[in-house]
């Protein structure tokens, strides 16, 4: 681990025993291993191997590799790198990552030479460590948003969180966003406001090409289409179409339940080739990607 990664990592933490600290003592029961770690950043710059400094800038690509992916915990990040090239998808444009920590966001970003930003929204209780999103790009990010979303854990407080982050792709901004939605812990309506947040703090008046993916957990009957249908009228954002099971378990016997927990939303931008890479074995979600192109529509 380098020696800045063990300095973010002990701020992050540092922060939350803080921020816990301060809670206990205004009388909060909140847990203080959950207390949201909100304003550390984790910013990598990628080092490409045999890029010359000098080199002319990139000229824009016909089509963008778009891949999202909940790696379980953030723990198997080795074996989650083997199932991204054995499927052909370890040279992404841009990779959503969901349920990290910052050792793994440094070690996923190394490997596939990106650069990287990412944000914790809570310590997990599965591990203690640090549980949030991040965003991979082949391209420079240029500014980046922190949208934590409504509405805790009704148990134990935690938060999720969306990441944003404004890509310069050969002179195109595009504005990426990576996001991780509650499970049914929460009502359904709850859960739809965490994703009409995300329109209302990280699009707004955003007017270029916009990339939003993640984990959405639409496994109850009627989540995704109420999803679709709101992103839609709100944004103009189109869905990918679901290509199978995006995880590796059914979510239950409900009577209409679904298996596509994982999707990617676009506007200003048109999908091609998508599928799921069904194989993976370094979570319980799959790895769900999209090849898409330019449209000429703002």
């Amino acid at each position: 681990m380098s020696r800045n990664l063990r300095i973010v990592m002990a701020a992050v933490l540092a922060a939350i025993l803080l921020a816990a600290a301060l809670g206990l003592g205004a009388g909060c029961s909140a847990d203080p291993a959950l207390v949201p770690a909100l304003s550390h950043e984790l910013r990598l710059e990628a080092t490409r191997l045999g890029e010359a400094e000098t080199a002319a800038a990139p000229s824009r690509p016909d089509s963008l590799l778009l891949v999202t992916y909940n790696i379980q915990y953030g723990e198997d990040v080795g074996l989650a790198v083997s199932d991204l090239r054995a499927a052909g998808l370890d040279d992404p444009d841009v990779l959503l990552l969901q349920e990290m920590g910052p050792v793994g966001v440094d070690s996923l970003a190394r490997a596939l030479g990106l650069h990287a930003l990412y944000q914790p929204a809570s310590l997990h209780p599965h591990h203690g460590l640090p549980f949030g999103n991040a965003i991979l790009s082949r391209w420079p990010i240029t500014n980046s948003q922190l949208l934590v979303l409504p509405h805790p854990h009704p148990w134990t407080g935690n938060r999720r969180i969306a990441v944003a982050a404004d890509l310069e792709i050969a002179g195109t901004p595009v504005r990426t966003v990576s996001l991780h939605i509650s499970t049914p812990v929460l009502t359904p309506g709850m859960r739809l406001e965490q994703a009409a947040a995300v329109l209302d703090s990280l699009v707004g008046d955003w007017d270029g090409p916009l990339i939003v993916g993640g984990d959405f957990n639409t496994s109850l009957p009627g989540d995704l289409s109420a999803l679709r249908k709101h992103y839609r009228r709100e944004a103009r954002l189109l869905a990918v179409p679901p290509a199978g099971c995006t995880v590796g378990w059914h979510p239950g016997r409900l009577v209409g339940a679904r298996c596509e927990l994982d999707h990617i939303f676009l506007r200003g931008l048109r999908a091609g080739a998508h599928g799921v890479a069904g194989h993976a074995r370094a979570s319980d979600h799959f790895p769900v990607w999209a090849r898409v192109g330019w449209t000429s529509a703002r």
